[in-house]
């Protein structure tokens, strides 16, 4: 069963959940609310993607990233007063070293929630939210959303058109180069000549001649409202428990990171968060596990 139920409730409920777990894993750089935010992330995106897709991601473009992030701020960063080792820049602290893994880590987590809402929120989602309140950048963001896996398919048919006619890009490093050049200008050709298309289109509908109106297909249910009250609730508890300091971490001149679980408030915050990361991921599951009962009740008659 593929269902997913957070992929069907309302874009707003939808967008609230992204915008908290997003905001709160870039503002509060505690290991373990990052933590949380990363395997909450991780753990959705293999659902969505598959886990060789997700795998390649994180070793091959994440890894890298990560290490690179932390080496640039232990050499160019010198707060803290534990040093590593020295640099002619100066000296390397272990300071700057854990918070620069912390700040590659968050980028990590952000990244991994903003390749699920490609996966969540289409594009008609995105336009009927902001279809009323900002007409405008919802279409420049339809089209943006649109313009991209539009300039993919057409790469790949350039590529196949020229491999079909011998033009393929084997040979040497030099032709090669001079293949892929070729089919960079023809895509920017076809482009330019597409976004050309498209405004005359708009211009003969009559485009910016009157107030646009504004197609919504979605409404709150009863279940939308119930997940956003839930929601509301994990997030009046993670906010109050991050505002008493049970989430605080700071890495200058020493690293001092408020202890996880060594009262009821922490314990409260974080469950509260574990809950919220993982929220998408055990809908899917409470679903997967009510469909098994179905089949097994079908099975038996």
């Amino acid at each position: 069963m593929n269902r997913d139920i957070f992929k069907e409730i309302h874009p707003g409920v939808q967008f609230f959940y992204f915008a908290m777990v997003i905001l709160v894993s870039m503002m509060l750089p505690h290991p373990a609310v990052v933590g949380c935010s990363f395997v909450g992330a991780l753990g959705y995106s293999l659902w969505l993607k598959g886990w060789k897709k997700v795998l390649r991601f994180q070793v091959f473009c994440m890894l890298p990233m990560t290490a690179l992030v932390i080496v640039l701020n232990g050499a160019f960063s010198h707060y803290g007063v534990t040093s590593v080792y020295y640099l002619k820049t100066g000296a390397v602290t272990l300071e700057a070293l854990a918070y620069g893994g912390v700040l590659a880590w968050m980028l990590w987590v952000s990244m991994a929630w903003f390749s699920t809402i490609n996966q969540v929120m289409t594009m008609d989602r995105w336009v009927y939210l902001l279809g009323r309140c900002a007409p405008s950048l919802s279409l420049a963001l339809s089209i943006t959303l649109r313009f991209i896996p539009r300039c993919r398919r057409q790469h790949e048919k350039m590529r196949e058109g020229r491999q079909s006619l011998g033009m393929g890009e084997e040979g040497t490093l030099r032709s090669r180069l001079r293949s892929g050049g070729k089919q960079l200008s023809m895509l920017l050709t076809w482009s330019l000549e597409s976004g050309v298309e498209m405004a005359d289109s708009m211009r003969a509908r009559c485009y910016g001649l009157g107030r646009r109106s504004a197609y919504g297909k979605y409404s709150m249910g009863r279940q939308d409202w119930l997940v956003l009250f839930f929601m509301v609730f994990l997030a009046a508890c993670c906010l109050w428990g991050f505002g008493m300091g049970f989430g605080s971490a700071h890495y200058d001149p020493s690293i001092r990171i408020a202890p996880v679980g060594r009262s009821g408030g922490s314990v409260i915050t974080y469950v509260s968060w574990g809950l919220f990361c993982f929220l998408p991921a055990m809908m899917r599951s409470v679903q997967e596990v009510r469909w098994g009962r179905w089949e097994r009740k079908f099975d038996a008659m």
